[in-house]
């Protein structure tokens, strides 16, 4: 079958890039042909001064994003900025998956209208799925017309999967349909999979951070722990507004080899799980704590959050040993179960 994959426009965020290689890169493995439809906001400003910004932002700040996303998911539909524009790179396709990531995250999302609840199809007879997508929190923030034309629209779905739990509870008791609650899909995939990416491992005496919301208090715990045990602390997110972006390639790396690491973001975690590392979480609910607790809960591992950024907090959890056994055991039940949600409705 030819899938349309529809997922957030670009943007230099490690998590975007590879959840969207991971979901292009299962379907490909099921045996299907995917294509990325590269919907982008509305707002068309084609002034010489933002198109001199998006040049440089392409270009200078993150050109190995760039290539990242050229490089491992190739097939991708020209730009579109309305809902006919995209329908018409998609009308050939057999179906339709929106996700993963915060793609019904309605507040983030009002610049594409509706089209991440695949307004533009209107009455086509594409298949219709999601996969993992999120709401980012576990409260709706849509306005009472938004509400009802959403539950339209999913209720024209063939299949929705959510990916925290209580993106159930939302698809179930506010728009009136059922949903499964499946894994990111970067989870989907095994460390071993990322690694056909990556260089050889190798031992780093390293804290490794990626810190989205970075405050002072974090910086100076992160620091005393890197001096207790004598390890080079390495920071993944850039800490100023221009600031060249490492390499997907090196980011995935970094975590790897890391000694310990330190997040607070969704897909840093996620990594931390694929790769087996002594991790904390420092709870970032700004950016919503439903999609950490959820797998983390899932997976056994909610003492790894902390919502106290001491030195001698942090470090007993990063101390901690993680049964990994235990946590692949559940993972591959979760990834049987996500896999086939996929496989039995395509």
């Amino acid at each position: 079958m030819r899938i349309g994959i529809l997922t957030l426009p670009f943007e230099a965020n490690y998590g975007w890039a590879v959840q969207r290689w991971a979901l292009y890169h299962t379907i490909e493995k099921l045996g299907h042909q995917p294509t990325i439809i590269n919907r982008r906001w509305s707002s068309n400003n084609t002034s010489c001064i933002n198109s001199f910004k998006r040049f440089v932002y392409y270009n200078v700040i993150c050109p190995r994003f760039k290539r990242f996303v050229d490089k491992e998911t190739p097939s991708v539909t020209p730009v579109t900025r309305t809902p006919e524009e995209t329908f018409e790179v998609s009308k050939h396709l057999d179906a339709v998956i929106v996700g993963s990531d915060q793609v019904w995250r309605i507040e983030n999302t009002r610049l594409a209208g509706l089209d991440f609840f695949l307004d533009f199809l209107k009455d086509s007879l594409i298949k219709r799925l999601s996969y993992a997508a999120s709401f980012g929190k576990d409260t709706w923030q849509g306005t009472e017309d938004e509400t009802i034309k959403v539950k339209n629209l999913l209720q024209k779905f063939n299949a929705i999967s959510v990916r925290e739990d209580s993106g159930v509870g939302l698809c179930n008791n506010l728009f009136d349909v059922e949903s499964s609650h499946v894994l990111d899909p970067t989870l989907l995939l095994t460390a071993d999979d990322y690694n056909q990416l990556l260089s050889k491992p190798k031992s780093r005496q390293e804290l490794v951070t990626y810190i989205l919301d970075s405050t002072e208090e974090k910086r100076y715990t992160i620091s005393e722990i890197a001096k207790q045990c004598n390890l080079k602390e390495v920071n993944l997110y850039p800490s100023r507004s221009f600031t060249f972006y490492k390499s997907v390639y090196t980011w995935l790396e970094k975590i790897r080899d890391a000694r310990y690491v330190v997040v607070d973001s969704f897909h840093g975690m996620v990594f931390c799980i694929l790769f087996h590392k002594l991790f904390a979480v420092f709870a970032n609910s700004k950016r919503g704590l439903t999609r950490f607790t959820s797998l983390l809960g899932m997976l056994g591992l909610t003492e790894r959050m902390t919502t106290v950024f001491g030195k001698e907090e942090v470090l007993n959890i990063l101390k901690q040993p993680v049964d990994y056994v235990s946590v692949e055991s559940l993972l591959a039940t979760h990834r049987k179960k996500s896999l086939g949600f996929l496989e039995n409705n395509l």
